[in-house]
């Protein structure tokens, strides 16, 4: 609850910033500055009980499933680990191959929570009433609440679905981490722990372009006529480049790790919003 309060607080605050500076570089009232950068709109989503069930249902098996092969690898060999040999290494990994870095760790986990904590800031304009139809149905209060679920469910969809993939494909592909190949630890620490040989795809990645995407994805549908649009497009991508490019520098992940990664998050931060999305021809029925 506090959380909420904090991001309510938070958005809030946003809001009468970019108002405030709008209005006086615009000459406008903040609230004209507000309805411009969040025009009101009609609901551009839609659930369903019985479907949307099945969704949830099916996401957590996939994301139990992909925690359950991730949490039964194998341990890795430590005569394994000693032959480890950086020239069989695809090209493009090889030449952007690193050693560990823990400052670079903790900063690329930074930016990942970032893109994760961006779609409670849509979820809070929702709940501010922000660029809501002052006639949706159901009355103010009960829209909000909708929204607000709304955001929380289909975001809730496509984290299960992108994290269980990402598991379930490190739990069943070997690949060994760069600093596996490196000096910063030892073949013994190496072998005594499973993840160092669960580098593809990058999880962090994943997360990030997953909460980018997404984030960015339902900004764009319940904002359509904002000018904040593109901005918040190239800055939730841009923070998601920036922590795949933190895993490679940091020594956890190839290249190719990080390219998996992006296109994990992407595909279920875009496929989940897409298909609740009311289509123009069923808006008109």
């Amino acid at each position: 609850m506090v959380k909420i309060i904090q991001a309510k607080l938070q958005a809030t605050f946003l809001i009468l910033i970019l108002s405030t500076a709008s209005a006086h570089a615009y000459g406008e009232s903040p609230a004209a500055v507000t309805e411009r950068l969040f025009p009101p709109s009609t609901n551009p989503f839609e659930l369903s009980l019985l479907g949307d069930t099945l969704v949830m249902s099916s996401a957590a098996l996939v994301f139990f499933s992909g925690r359950y092969l991730y949490e039964q690898k194998a341990l890795p060999d430590i005569q394994e680990v000693n032959s480890l040999d950086p020239s069989k290494i695809f090209f493009i990994d090889r030449v952007t191959m690193f050693d560990y870095s823990k400052p670079l760790h903790i900063a690329s986990g930074v930016t990942e929570y970032t893109d994760l904590a961006l779609p409670v800031g849509v979820i809070a304009l929702s709940a501010l009433g922000v660029g809501e139809e002052e006639n949706d149905s159901g009355g103010i209060g009960e829209s909000r609440l909708h929204r607000v679920l709304e955001i929380t469910l289909m975001y809730g969809e496509a984290l299960a679905y992108s994290l269980g993939v990402k598991d379930a494909i490190k739990g069943l592909v070997n690949r060994y981490r760069p600093y596996a190949y490196g000096s910063y630890y030892s073949a013994g620490e190496i072998a005594a722990n499973a993840d160092s040989r669960c580098s593809f795809p990058s999880g962090h990645t994943t997360a990030a372009f997953t909460g980018a995407v997404f984030a960015s994805m339902i900004f764009s549908k319940y904002y359509p006529d904002s000018v904040l649009q593109l901005p918040v497009w190239i800055t939730s991508l841009g923070i998601a480049t920036a922590t795949g490019v933190l895993r490679v520098l940091s020594g956890n992940h190839f290249t190719t790790d990080v390219l998996g990664g992006a296109l994990i998050g992407s595909f279920f931060g875009f496929i989940v919003p897409f298909l609740h999305e009311v289509k123009e021809d069923d808006r008109e029925k």
